[in-house]
């Protein structure tokens, strides 16, 4: 949009040296703002060189600007987006070295203390990446795929010949391994985009009219794709896409968990909570025993002689409680009839924790929950009598 004298928003912005909303403008445009020329044949960057602040807004524009690629698309930089994908890794590797290295307690510690803040406020926090593009940040992906795979690597080629035999857990985790490489590659796999939109009663579908005609509420039309929802349909900032059935975007996999692969990714958590049960398991058998032949050393020192061991046991100790505090709410969600986004109804739900969500419609009993449970079982995990069930009830509702 262009005034009388042919300028934008971000014209405006850097007249009043506005740098907050100058980002703003520019990291929500598809195409740069900042080469966009008024009637005097004049560019935001322009105008900055002459005003108050200049030098301060004109470097930040520049950066902005070179942030772009040769097209003016946002394009990500791969330095960008790798950097906070091995930070994570990196950093507990670090702080399994440094207990390794360092012989006094105090200097690891703050060593340790420093990489531990260093990879959560710069890779860990924020969800989007310091970019004008503001791309999905991949901290926390980063995070989980390089914490599954050191810790498969460190248990199966350093801690389990420590504990060996162990014939039926070994076996148990190649199973668990299994499950989680097939369940991923369906929660990658499309989660339900949605391309419907929502009709009216003659069959004409709903628009921003409707919306400002007060037949729909504002909440149910997406401004981004230009539709009206659909039943249980949202749309995803971090995807730019709507999805049905949405349960929620897990910023650990930088994918939707929506109608399509919601099974899938219970079946992941499912096989990393095992995993992880089982890394656990190995490193308390293997302290323990060690701790045995060396009653003269404190439970500290134990833990120093395998730092590798000792750090992601921690990892998979949180882990472990991650995963089942997760397990434990989605089956709570669930048995409710709805998902982390929607109520039984198709509302969305005002508050979410793993105690209780408010509007919540009604007490629901144990005989209700669990046939909900057995509907998300039987629609995920046996597709065959879910369309028996569903044939059936169809058939009892034609008699």
């Amino acid at each position: 949009m262009k005034d009388s004298k042919n300028r934008t928003a971000m014209h405006e912005a850097v007249l009043q040296a506005n740098r907050d909303v100058c980002w703003i403008l520019e990291s929500k445009s598809e195409d740069s703002l900042l080469n966009d020329q008024d009637s005097d044949g004049k560019t935001p960057i322009d105008y900055a060189t002459s005003g108050k602040h200049s030098l301060a807004l004109t470097r930040a524009l520049r950066r902005w600007q070179r942030m772009r690629g040769a097209n003016g698309k946002l394009d990500v930089p791969s330095v960008s987006w790798f950097m906070p994908l091995i930070t994570p890794s990196a950093s507990t590797l670090l702080i399994a070295l440094n207990i390794w290295y360092f012989n006094s307690r105090v200097v690891m510690t703050c060593f340790n203390l420093v990489i531990f803040f260093y990879a959560y406020f710069y890779a860990m926090r924020p969800h989007r990446l310091w970019h004008i593009s503001r791309a999905p940040n991949t901290g926390l992906a980063g995070w989980f795929f390089g914490s599954v795979i050191l810790s498969l690597l460190i248990y199966f080629t350093v801690l389990l010949p420590k504990i060996w035999p162990d014939y039926g857990y070994t076996v148990f985790s190649l199973l668990m391994v299994a499950l989680f490489a097939v369940s991923l590659r369906s929660v990658y796999a499309d989660p339900g985009i949605s391309d419907d939109t929502k009709f009216d009663t003659d069959g004409n579908p709903m628009g921003i009219i409707d919306v400002v005609s007060a037949r729909i509420r504002s909440c149910q039309y997406c401004s981004r794709c230009k539709t009206a929802y659909p039943w249980r349909t949202k749309h995803c900032r971090l995807c730019d896409c709507c999805y049905k059935g949405l349960d929620h975007h897990c910023l650990f996999l930088m994918t939707c968990i929506a109608i399509n692969n919601h099974g899938a990714f219970l079946a992941m958590i499912f096989s990393v909570f095992i995993a992880q049960f089982s890394y656990v398991r190995g490193a308390l058998i293997y302290f323990w025993s060690f701790s045995q032949s060396h009653s003269d050393m404190s439970y500290l020192n134990v833990l120093g002689t395998e730092p590798l061991i000792s750090v992601y046991f921690a990892v998979n100790l949180l882990g472990l409680w991650w995963t089942f505090t997760l397990l434990l709410f989605q089956i709570k969600v669930i048995s409710e009839g709805g998902t982390t986004c929607f109520l039984q109804n198709g509302e969305l739900r005002t508050r979410m924790d793993c105690i209780h969500a408010s509007g919540t419609i009604g007490e629901l009993t144990i005989g209700h929950r669990l046939r909900h449970l057995k509907q998300f079982l039987q629609y995920y995990y046996l597709p065959s009598m879910s369309k028996e069930n569903t044939t059936h009830h169809r058939r009892l509702q034609q008699v």
